[in-house]
């Protein structure tokens, strides 16, 4: 074998090694924000909070998810709820559901506006989330 051939052979197994490692960073970042996903939607309340939308009302202020979360919880109406049901949920939501939730891209929350947006279908969550919290026109 000549130099030459040496040469490209192991450019050749060092190029395939890159590759592979490349390949197994990407799995491993995929894995892990799958992971990161299933954690966000395993919790009922996160699951509702995707609920709290119509295809009419994409925006939602973090009062009135919280009112609506509350009365979930409290399994009663919204006109009945408590104030101190709501301030806990918005307390909640505030500093752990809504943050989950945005950070695994199914929802858009600006603390500083106390505003929760729900993304376009096409662009919220992952691709294979996106059927199964598909709003129906009902809604």
């Amino acid at each position: 074998m000549s130099e030459h051939e040496y040469t490209s052979e192991l450019n050749q197994s060092e190029a395939a090694r890159q590759s592979a490692l490349i390949e197994l960073s990407v799995t491993a970042d995929s894995t892990e924000r799958l992971q990161r996903v299933l954690r966000t939607v395993a919790s009922d309340r996160r699951r509702y909070v995707l609920r709290c939308f119509t295809q009419k009302e994409r925006e939602v202020p973090l009062g009135k998810v919280a009112t609506r979360v509350a009365a979930f919880e409290e399994s009663e109406p919204t006109e009945v709820v408590s104030k101190q049901a709501i301030e806990r949920e918005r307390t909640r939501l505030h500093h752990v559901d809504l943050p989950k939730l945005d950070d695994a891209e199914f929802l858009d929350y600006d603390p500083q506006a106390n505003l929760v947006t729900l993304p376009d279908a096409s662009s919220r969550g992952p691709p294979y989330f996106q059927e199964s919290l598909r709003l129906s026109e009902d809604e």
